[in-house]
C-alpha cells in the first residue's frame, strides 16, 4: 500500500505530467485505452490543458507519490438532465512501476466521494474483458456487471470485447 499519497484533481498545469503517465500506461497496456500511442502523444499542451480543466461535466484525478503523478482517473457526468445522476469513470491508470500498491483503489475512492459530493446516484465504467487485475478492482468495489460490449476496440487487429459495470452510489 502506498502512504504518503496526495490525490486530488488535476489541473492544467499537470497537463505534461498526465500526458506522459498515459504515454508510459498505453505503451505498457495498449489494449486498456481506446487512444493509441501515436493519438496520445498527438495531443497538443493546449488540448491536454482543456482536458484537465475541471467544470461542472467532467473532472480528473491523479494520484501523486511526493511531486511524481503516479496515477489518474477521470470522471464525466452527463449533462442531459434525465441522465445527470449518473458519471462515467474513464482512462484509469496507474504507472506501471507503481501498480500493486493500492494506488487505483485509493484514487476511485477518492473519486467516488467527489461523485457523492456532486449528488451522483450511479457510477458506469468499460473496462476490455481481458484486463483481469481492473475487473477484479471493481467488483471489489462494488461494481455489477451489466453487460458485455463484443468488439469493442479493435487494437492491432484483434476484436476485444468490454464489460459493462456500474456502482450504485446514493
Amino acid at each position: 500500500m502506498h502512504s504518503n499519497l496526495n490525490i486530488r484533481p488535476l489541473t492544467p498545469s499537470d497537463a505534461l505530467a498526465f500526458q506522459a503517465l498515459r504515454l508510459k500506461s498505453i505503451a505498457d497496456s495498449p489494449t486498456s485505452f481506446w487512444a493509441t500511442y501515436e493519438e496520445e502523444a498527438g495531443r497538443t499542451e493546449s488540448e491536454l490543458r482543456s482536458r484537465l480543466e475541471a467544470n461542472a461535466s467532467q473532472v480528473v484525478f491523479g494520484a501523486f507519490h511526493g511531486p511524481e503523478l503516479i496515477g489518474a482517473a477521470g470522471l464525466r457526468r452527463e449533462t442531459m438532465r434525465q441522465v445527470a445522476h449518473k458519471g462515467f469513470l474513464w482512462g484509469v491508470c496507474v504507472d506501471p512501476d507503481a501498480r500493486r500498491g493500492g494506488v487505483a483503489r485509493q484514487m476511485l475512492a477518492a473519486l467516488i466521494e467527489h461523485a457523492r459530493g456532486i449528488g451522483l446516484r450511479q457510477l458506469n465504467l468499460g473496462v476490455n474483458t481481458s484486463n483481469t487485475r481492473a475487473l477484479n478492482l471493481y467488483h471489489t468495489l462494488g461494481f455489477t456487471s451489466f453487460g458485455t460490449e463484443p468488439g469493442s476496440t479493435l487494437v492491432a487487429g484483434q476484436l476485444y470485447d468490454e464489460e459493462l459495470m456500474y456502482l450504485q452510489i446514493a
